[in-house]
Parts: C-alpha cells; structure tokens; sequence
C-alpha cells in the first residue's frame, strides 16, 4: 500500500453494523426470503452518508444479545459470543451499530424486558475497546450506537408459539433502554420512533421501513462523527 492509500484508507470511518434478521434483511413473511443487499438499512444508511465511510453488514437471523439458543443446534446465535470475532475481523472500527433484542423476546428465552436491554449494555461494553477502535490518532474505543428495536406488530399464528407474549414485552423496551442508557452512557436511538414491523408477520420490516430506518441513522451517525478526530 503507497503512503497516499494509507492516508485514504485512514481518513475513512469504517461502521460495523451489528444486528439480526432486520439487519440481514428478511421479507416479512417470506420465509426466509432476503431482501437485495441495496435495500437493508445499512446499504441504505451507506447511501445517506456518501464519501468517507465504509459500511460492514454483520447481520444473522436469529441473533441474540445473550441468550444461547438449543433449538439452533450447529449455529451460534448469542451476539456476545460472537462478537469477539467480528469486531476483529474487521477493525479498526470508528462506530459499531449495535441492533438487536427483538429474537430476545421469543418464548423460550422467558427474558423479561430489562433483561434484554441489559444483553444490549454487556454487548455494547464489549464492544468498546480500544484494541478494535480507530487506527489513527490516540488509541481509543470505537463509538458505540444502540438501536432499541421497534415494537412488535400482532403476530400471525406461523410465528404465534414463537413469540407468545413478546409483544406485550417489546412495549416495555424502549423505558428498558432508557434506563440502561442513563446508567452505561449509551448514545442509544430509538427505532420504533421511526419504523414498525411489516403486518405480514409482525416482526420483519419492509422495504419502506429499512430505507427509512437507514436515513435516521445515517442523521445519528453524521451527529457522532462531526466529533470524531
């Protein structure tokens, strides 16, 4: 690499967007269906920014933030087990988006509204360490962005058992996030501000929804970054 690719490949903020299937980009209703790489929110949130930024999509369906998943045999779904790995896979790493806590809700993991923000907080503290943080300059932690999942929509009996009682919890997330915001400092940005499940199985976004999820964060991201030195 010449002195001036380096320079380019320094002045360039690179993103880890890590999430779940609404990350990856499942079709509501689809059954496993994915949408275009150019449609999922981070693509869209790419486009937003422009110039400067490199975008990494590290998305899985059926991601947790903390909960291992027995009926996933052969897959590792737990997001803090996993993050390890993508982190320096891909560093060094300006801002790491962190979404997830939807798959939390399922059934079986019996995970009470707090506690899935909390999985949140222990993945956001993992993340922010300066080994994967910025190349240049002072050595420090790349910035953290939570994304609090939007609520839940009612849930078509296909994802019924799966869900049972998970839209009553959804309800209680953003105030779960809140609290552990406060208390841990997270820049945190509120997706059912913004967006809603697809009706087709109340848990996937649309289309729609993705790009216009990409376009506040991408408004989150240019408000952090104007401070990145």
């Amino acid at each position: 690499m010449t002195d001036e690719a380096a320079e380019r490949a320094e002045e360039t903020r690179t993103i880890l967007c890590y999430g779940d299937s609404n990350t990856w980009g499942y079709v509501p209703g689809g059954m496993g269906r994915r949408f275009p790489p150019e449609a999922r929110w981070p693509a869209r949130m790419a486009e937003r920014l422009g110039g400067g930024f490199r975008v990494i999509e590290e998305a899985l369906c059926g991601r947790t933030t903390v909960f291992d998943d027995v009926l996933a045999p052969g897959i590792e779904r737990n997001g803090l087990k996993t993050l390890g790995m993508a982190l320096d896979s891909h560093r060094p790493l300006d801002l790491v988006i962190i979404f997830l806590g939807t798959n939390d809700l399922k059934a079986r993991f019996a995970a009470r509204p707090i506690d899935v923000a909390s999985g949140a907080e222990l993945i956001a503290a993992a993340a922010a360490n300066p080994l994967f943080g910025p190349a240049s300059g002072r050595r420090r932690p790349p910035e953290i962005l939570l994304v609090c999942p939007p609520d839940l929509e009612e849930i078509p009996e296909f994802f019924g058992e799966t869900f049972a009682g998970g839209r009553e919890k959804s309800l209680a997330l953003p105030r779960a996030f809140g609290k552990i915001a406060a208390r841990s400092r997270l820049k945190t940005l509120y997706a059912g501000d913004f967006v809603h499940p697809d009706s087709a199985d109340g848990v996937h976004l649309s289309a729609e929804s993705l790009a216009v999820l990409g376009r506040e964060i991408a408004e989150a991201v240019r408000r952090l970054s104007a401070d990145w030195r």
